[in-house]
């Protein structure tokens, strides 16, 4: 204790008064607002730091998790998040090696970038000590998903997997590739792919990336909107 008062004594407390002194001085005259506050798409201000003082008037601190205003939860036992990594197959023995390299510290889904249709030699080197049941596996590969996931369940089948508890999902997006690349696939491909997964009933067909509204500069209003708009669009089509 005696170390701990001691260090106390050598660093007294600053104020936020003289913390706004030392920055405006090294401003040099520039708006603070300006240069420091970081102004969000959904209107909030973040300041450059935060101290205790901030704390002050936020009531729910005292809450506890499960009640009101419910910003905290109490289950322990039902996260469903899942942690991903997104791999580039453009050389199957390496991104196989990736894989089982980021499986073996936690990682339980998978994304696959293909640049161009594999094999089903190059897809068994790529689930190779990969057990499709225990984690989840997405299949990205643009306009040729239909090819890819008949593959892909020929060699699951070859493999011996469970195709009932095979979990993941093949990226059928239309609308997306589109604004991506200017090209449209017909929304039929949708109803094909359904058909064509019957036999997997976890995996999914029908997938929206808002993360393309997010990377054009929408809020996450307008994120969250124009998701659940495309969305709605392909079951209308469907």
């Amino acid at each position: 204790m005696e170390s701990k008062e001691k260090l106390f004594s050598e660093f007294p407390p600053v104020s936020t008064e003289e913390w706004e002194k030392v920055i405006e001085k090294d401003l040099k005259g520039a708006d603070y607002s300006k240069k420091l506050i970081w102004k969000t798409n959904e209107g909030f201000e973040v300041k450059p730091y935060y101290r205790a003082e901030d704390l002050e008037n936020i009531q729910h601190l005292d809450s506890f998790p499960g009640e009101f205003p419910y910003v905290r939860g109490n289950k322990t036992n039902n996260n469903n998040w899942l942690i991903r990594q997104d791999i580039i197959v453009e050389d199957v023995k390496e991104a196989n090696k990736k894989a089982l390299f980021v499986l073996d510290r936690g990682i339980d889904s998978l994304g696959f970038i293909f640049t161009e249709v594999p094999s089903a030699k190059q897809l068994h080197t790529l689930l190779d000590q990969i057990v499709p049941e225990a984690i989840e596996i997405n299949l990205v590969c643009g306009s040729f998903f239909e090819e890819v996931l008949k593959k892909f369940i020929a060699v699951l089948s070859e493999k011996g997997c469970n195709l009932n508890e095979v979990k993941g999902s093949i990226t059928y997006n239309p609308l997306t590739e589109m604004a991506l690349t200017g090209t449209f696939a017909n929304f039929k491909d949708g109803k094909i792919l359904i058909e064509l997964s019957k036999d997997l009933p976890k995996f999914k067909t029908l997938v929206v990336h808002g993360s393309i509204f997010h990377n054009s500069g929408s809020s996450a209003v307008e994120e969250l909107g124009f998701s659940l708009a495309t969305a709605a669009e392909y079951l209308n089509k469907l």
